[in-house]
């Protein structure tokens, strides 16, 4: 997802709804509201975790001089953590709503033999007037 993605490169500089929304507006051009953002999961979640990242990122920093190769690193790699923390956040959220799922499945007495039965094929000749 693009916005995720955005977000997932946004570095040092300033988060906020506002100027999420100009970032995306320049990638896809259409402009969106905060409440719009915020009300699709991942794009909220990302963001959470954007903001989390910054500031785990500015407690950990210290002030040193380095290279544009040390910085241009140091800049991919947290792109990367902050990548893999919101990828770990995602799959922490589906093995509990999978938790769940099979918790409910029992206390309804569906097997697991019912749950893995196959999808029926799609017959996709076959028109019915």
């Amino acid at each position: 997802m693009v916005i995720v993605d955005i977000l997932g490169h946004w570095g040092e500089a300033k988060l906020t709804w506002k100027l999420l929304a100009k970032e995306v507006e320049k990638h896809l051009f259409w402009l969106y509201t905060r409440q719009c953002l915020s009300s699709f999961v991942l794009i909220s979640d990302a963001f959470a975790a954007a903001k989390k990242a910054q500031k785990f990122n500015g407690a950990a920093k210290k002030k040193r001089s380095t290279s544009a190769v040390q910085k241009t690193t140091a800049d991919r790699n947290d792109s990367l953590k902050a990548k893999l923390r919101q990828k770990t956040e995602a799959y922490d959220k589906l093995a509990h709503q999978t938790a769940t799922i099979i918790y409910n499945a029992g206390l309804l007495g569906i097997t697991e033999e019912k749950l893995n039965r196959p999808m029926p094929s799609v017959d996709r000749d076959k028109t019915e007037l």
